[in-house]
């Protein structure tokens, strides 16, 4: 629901809220021209704040974002001449709940969280864990993959030395998956 005042020079608007408020908008009004600017202030706590300067020609209007609670005093004012138009809405009322005991909300509960609902959460969880069976035999793969490009590089070399030895990129990239896989086999037995 809209909400708005319109502050005059001189004067302050001041009241215990009834109700939440948000402020969106400060607006200098349809006939300001003069060229001083005008600073729009909020006093709440006993303590005044400048929400925004508004000028003629640069600054006509600012965006604000503040929430006023219910029961506050806040007083809004502004100096310099002509008037502000500070815009918003008013927040919805929290809505009240009533707890009893009384069976029929228990059951009417139980209709809401249903056997398919379940069922439902329970097929969620097994396409989770077969995607993480999926990436453990894809890293797999690729480990065994690895160790057959070795053994043909091993196979193929003419030099002793280069066949006693597994080159170092490939010797880390076997290692880094086989510690990933053991990992993750020990996280699966945790859980």
């Amino acid at each position: 629901m809209f909400w708005g005042i319109t502050l005059e020079c001189g004067k302050k608007y001041t009241q215990v809220l009834q109700r939440s408020f948000h402020v969106t908008m400060a607006a200098l009004g349809f006939e300001n021209t003069s060229i001083e600017p005008i600073a729009v202030t909020c006093e709440i706590n006993q303590a005044q704040y400048i929400l925004c300067s508004l000028q003629a020609g640069k600054i006509p209007q600012q965006a604000l974002n503040l929430i006023f609670t219910e029961g506050e005093e806040v007083s809004f004012s502004m100096e310099g001449s002509g008037e502000v138009h500070l815009t918003g809405y008013l927040l919805p009322e929290p809505q009240e709940y009533e707890y009893s005991d009384d069976e029929e909300e228990d059951d009417a509960i139980d209709d809401v969280i249903d056997d398919d609902d379940v069922d439902d959460a329970e097929a969620m969880e097994d396409e989770e864990d077969a995607d993480y069976i999926t990436t453990v035999n894809t890293i797999k793969q690729d480990v065994i993959a690895l160790k057959q490009q070795n053994n043909v590089r091993h196979e193929n070399s003419t030099d002793e030395k280069e066949k006693k030895e597994e080159p170092t990129e490939q010797k880390s990239k076997i290692e880094i998956t086989e510690k990933y896989i053991e990992k993750t086999k020990k996280e699966e037995e945790e859980t």
